[in-house]
């Protein structure tokens, strides 16, 4: 066998460090460093660094030097050409200790500070220590920083693990064997110092803590012609000016510039600070994950953060100051009449919209209907336009899309539509149409176009309406809601003849919209009841053939037309971080998700998963509307009984995103899609990964090697440990299952491919939670079945078809098995014509965790479950029962079984079966394991454990007819209980080699062999790697074309 040669190809993890360096941006990424251009953010170049060790930090020099530290390791690289990013290295040593800061002096040297608090003096060229300096305190450092531009003038600062920030002087003593004082020890903090800066123009330290604050200090330097810097530091008075918080969790960096101070931590958040103390601004960022490096850029206004979801993200330092301002109003607007018969409190506005000419409309508690020029920034010449007392105390208030006509509806079924003439001589508002339109109360009011509005009247009768000529509206259709208590719509939208209702229940009804001549009402054609939990859908709308609707369970969910059949087909949900999306827009920086959090207006990237604007506005109960026009966005709202109007640039607030972010959490499980192709032929690599975020991604790999997210599932309450998947014809079926004993289907299609990266329809085709029958027991103690546990977890799923004998149902039946946390092995079965989930069988043998399970199909086509537990043990079971059970069973018993109604307990569910083997194979838990399948019903099994033991069995199971009992037999087992030095978390077993990865971090390539007749079975170790991934989780191998292993973990 040829030597084997092992290299990192890609690389998503924690981004521990970014800088800005001349026109680029370079990120630490494990061992490598990434490069983009900072003004298009193009990727530019990734170097590797360090092997076995990450990247902790980078520091520019003077004549394009570059310093990169990682653990004990310093390299020193010269950049030769900027303008293409050509590195090349002069120096490279390891240092005594852990390496916390590094510092360019003027000389070209290079001093360190490292983690026991010492300070030595490093020769660039030939990485030869010149000069080491230990301070006084001899204590463990968590951060450190070195200011000074020569050795004399050197002042540094560290934080301590004791709460405290060290200043000291490496010149203050001139011998190495002689500790250096401490000039200053700044005490206040009530954790570990995680971060400590200082800026000379404005003489300021700023600290950061494990105790969530920022503490900003004052430097006080007594600056004397004949004293040098050290004397000046020695003299210098520091006071404490301000404690901030603002983070809820650990605060990991921070940088002063410009007077701001920007600060990261735990909890996600990027705050921006002013140096009184108060918050600025702050954002929510890498999708709930810490925020490891900052680095800012005054010249280019610019913040960049790396994360632990692996992203990269582009903030603005500063923008102009977007402060919602007070369109104010008096009360002489209103004729002395109207004010007498309603009184002068009634006349604040209700309901407010914005229209093209981007001026206010807002109707009064009093019926005034208000017209509000906009001259400047909080400046409006209100004008009264209309006054009528049935618009008093109720009335609707809709923009038309074109946002040139206000449509009002009264509490008497009155309609009335102005036109917005101001760029007629100054008109404002003219009434075009006034229209007896219901009888009764009008309850919701929407534009389907600018010439076609719905109105819903009592009893859930809605009514289409035509916008004609002045004077002219017509009823165009009629149609009835489904009975329920809030028999009205909260959102409507139109595609051709469909029609799109959401209601206050949360359900979504399509009408197909037919000539009506005999002036009948229609009802709905289809129904997605409660698909929006109970509080009831907040907006629909069409982008091409595909619906998206919000609603105030927190969801966004994507419907497809298909018109051929006249139904919606319900693709994804995706739950969103906020209460209450109201709206979404198809905008130059993607799909943009506006709604409420908490007492916050906010915008949140579908595209980057991310908010990138939030408006202290006190909430979605009040009036409000938006525009959003080419780069510029305006948002009105009601507070405190007047209007108020925020305009901001986008461009300025959105920063595209160097690089997407991956799972902010740890990742459970990968599993590879092999080569599906799009509808023009091309083959696709495709992976699956499941998270302890709760979402499943399905991700590309390009021809660079490069991973793009395609498409983010998110609709598990918890976590997701395991994923299985079946590939069909023309689809893929993924299973996925983790916390909560929740389990659901999916259905992947890829539609068409732009470049390397295709389009893939995503359905979620079933949903399935275990029931605990005992709650309808009134008496559970009685009862000597073990109940469901709440906690309990899907560890790991297997999926196989069941072969029908029937050729028009192949692919049918698909055979699901999971292994659980409460020791149950659960079988699932899978229709895929009716997409219906049914639980046929759980058997429980090892009374303690499930960790790893698979199907293998013998060759007298009979199945058998393996399970792998904590106690090591092995165990095979014959689930001939459960495939008869499911492929003699009719389609009703399918269907109450999977739906969880009452026949559900009612369904006996196999629970009799018993393993028909059992081996202790490990002295612990097995987490890792691979099979291959030989001839004469024998397959090798590679298992690792917590043991650190990787073992190989070879077995033969002995399965002569269905009647007969099945049996198995280890014929041979090799072991070696030192294969790695932590527990085995990976395995990958092939004709001839086994790939085996653990927690060391440590990658190994053996050899398996066994002689012809099977007396022998043997491997030995061929090559090792060692990554710079700590606690690798799992493996998943594939050919490549160059016929190269890839590792992803």
């Amino acid at each position: 066998m040829s030597a084997v040669k092992y290299g990192s190809q890609y690389i998503i993890t924690d981004v521990t460090t970014v800088k800005f360096i001349g026109q680029w941006i370079i990120a630490g990424i494990g061992g490598c460093i990434h490069v983009f251009e900072t003004q298009s953010g193009k990727f530019i170049t990734r170097e590797k660094i360090f092997e076995g060790q990450r990247v902790h930090n980078i520091f520019a020099g003077r004549n394009q030097n570059i310093a990169v530290i990682g653990g004990k390791m310093v390299r020193i690289f010269k950049l030769e050409r900027e303008g293409n990013f050509v590195l090349s290295t002069y120096a490279s040593w390891a240092a005594d200790d852990w390496i916390q800061y590094l510092h360019w002096l003027d000389c070209g040297n290079i001093a360190i500070v490292t983690a026991h608090n010492v300070v030595s003096l490093w020769n660039s060229r030939t990485g030869e220590k010149e000069r080491e300096i230990f301070c006084e305190v001899n204590c463990i450092l968590y951060c450190a920083l070195l200011d000074g531009l020569s050795w004399s003038d050197l002042v540094v600062f560290t934080g301590t693990v004791f709460q405290q920030i060290l200043i000291w002087a490496p010149a203050s003593v001139e011998e190495d064997t002689v500790n250096s004082p401490v000039l200053h020890t700044l005490k206040g903090h009530d954790g570990v110092i995680f971060s400590v800066s200082y800026d000379p123009d404005s003489n300021y330290i700023c600290s950061t803590s494990d105790d969530r604050s920022v503490r900003l200090w004052s430097v006080d330097l007594q600056l004397s012609d004949d004293c040098n810097r050290v004397t000046q530091w020695k003299e210098a008075t520091i006071t404490l000016l301000h404690t901030m918080y603002g983070h809820t969790a650990r605060v990991w960096r921070n940088i002063i510039i410009d007077n701001v101070i920007i600060s990261v931590g735990e909890d996600s958040c990027l705050c921006v600070w002013r140096t009184d103390g108060s918050l600025q601004k702050y954002w929510k960022t890498h999708q709930g994950a810490n925020v490891w490096s900052v680095d800012c850029s005054k010249e280019k206004n610019l913040i960049v953060t790396g994360g632990g979801d692996g992203g990269i993200s582009l903030w603005p330092l500063h923008t102009e100051s977007a402060v919602p301002n007070f369109l104010t109003f008096s009360g002489n607007l209103f004729t002395q009449d109207f004010c007498s018969m309603k009184g002068q409190n009634g006349n604040f506005p209700r309901r407010i919209g914005l229209t093209s000419k981007d001026n206010v409309v807002a109707i009064t508690d009093s019926g005034c209907l208000l017209y509000c020029t906009v001259v400047g920034r909080g400046q409006g010449n209100w004008k009264l336009m209309h006054q009528d007392e049935k618009l008093a105390s109720y009335c609707l208030l809709e923009m038309s899309p074109c946002r040139q006509y206000v449509a009002l509806a009264s509490m008497d079924g009155h309609i009335l539509i102005f036109k917005d003439c101001s760029s007629v001589h100054g008109k404002g508002l003219i009434l075009n149409v006034e229209e007896k339109a219901v009888v009764g109360r009008i309850f919701s009011l929407h534009w389907l176009s600018s010439d076609n509005l719905l109105s819903c009247g009592p009893n859930g009768i809605l009514e289409m309406w035509k916008l004609g000529h002045p004077q002219w509206l017509q009823k165009m259709n009629e149609f009835e809601l489904p009975k329920s208590k809030e028999r009205w719509i909260s959102a409507a939208a139109l595609r051709e003849n469909f029609l799109v209702c959401g209601d206050r229940n949360g359900s979504i009804h399509l009408f197909k919209i037919v000539d009506n001549q005999t002036n009948s009402i229609q009802c709905p054609s289809q129904s997605f009841y409660k698909i929006h939990g109970r509080l009831g859908v907040s907006s629909l709308i069409w982008y091409g053939n595909c619906l998206y609707s919000t609603g105030r369970d927190g969801t966004v969910r994507r419907y497809l037309m298909l018109e051929n059949e006249g139904r919606l087909e319900c693709l994804n949900a995706d739950k969103l971080p906020m209460e209450w999306p109201a709206t979404t827009s198809l905008s130059a920086f993607g799909l943009l998700v506006l709604g409420f959090r908490a007492a916050n207006f906010v915008i949140w990237s579908h595209v980057e998963r991310r908010n990138v604007l939030t408006i202290p506005c006190g909430g979605g109960h009040r009036s409000w509307d938006w525009t959003l026009e080419g780069h510029t966005f305006r948002f009105i709202y009601v507070k405190d009984k007047m209007v108020h109007m925020y305009t901001c640039m986008m461009n300025e607030i959105i920063k595209p995103a160097l690089q997407s972010g991956f799972h902010s959490k740890q990742i459970s499980c990968i599993r590879q899609i092999p080569l599906l192709k799009d509808e023009t032929g091309n083959s696709h690599n495709l992976l699956l990964s499941a998270s302890e975020d709760t979402t499943v991604r399905l991700s590309v790999i390009s021809n660079s090697n490069v991973l793009h997210t395609v498409t983010v599932l998110q609709s598990h309450i918890s976590s997701v440990r395991a994923l299985a998947v079946y590939q069909m014809r023309d689809s893929v079926l993924v299973f996925s299952g983790g916390g909560r004993a929740q389990l659901k289907v999916w259905k992947l299609v890829i539609q068409s491919a732009q470049g390397s990266v295709p389009q893939v329809k995503c359905q979620e085709l079933s949903s399935h939670m275990l029931k605990d029958s005992s709650k309808k027991n009134k008496k559970p103690w009685l009862s000597v079945e073990r109940t469901v546990d709440p906690e309990t977890r899907y560890m790991d799923l297997c999926a196989v078809v069941l072969q029908c004998q029937d050729p028009d149902k192949t692919e049918r039946v698909v055979l699901l098995a999971a292994g659980c946390s409460d020791g149950f092995l659960r079988i699932f079965g899978f229709d895929t014509f009716y997409n219906e989930l049914r639980l046929v069988g759980k058997h429980s043998f090892h009374n303690r965790c499930i960790l790893k399970v698979s199907l293998i199909q013998t060759e007298s086509f009979r199945h058998v479950a393996v399970t792998m537990a904590t106690d090591g043990i092995v165990a095979l079971w014959d689930l001939s029962p459960c495939v008869e059970e499911l492929l003699c069973s009719k389609h009703s018993d399918i269907s109450c079984a999977a739906s969880g109604s009452k026949n559900d307990n009612i369904r006996v569910v196999l629970d009799n079966l018993k393993p028909f083997s059992c081996v202790k194979v490990h002295q612990s838990g097995i987490n890792s394991f691979d099979w291959l399948l030989l001839k004469g019903d024998k397959f090798l099994l590679a298992t690792g454990g917590d043991d650190r033991a990787l073992v190989l069995s070879l077995i033969q199971i002995k399965s002569p007819t269905c009647q007969e009992n099945m049996q198995a037999e280890v014929l041979l087992q090799w072991r070696d209980d030192c294969a790695h030095a932590s527990q085995i978390t990976g395995l990958k077993l092939g004709d001839s080699v086994v790939v085996s990865t653990a927690v060391d971090q440590r990658i190994t390539l053996w050899n398996w062999s066994s002689d012809t007749g099977g007396h022998t079975l043997s491997a030995s170790v061929k090559a090792r790697y060692c990554s710079t991934v700590a606690d690798i989780q799992g493996l998943v191998t594939w050919n490549s074309r160059y016929n190269c292993i890839y590792y992803l973990s």
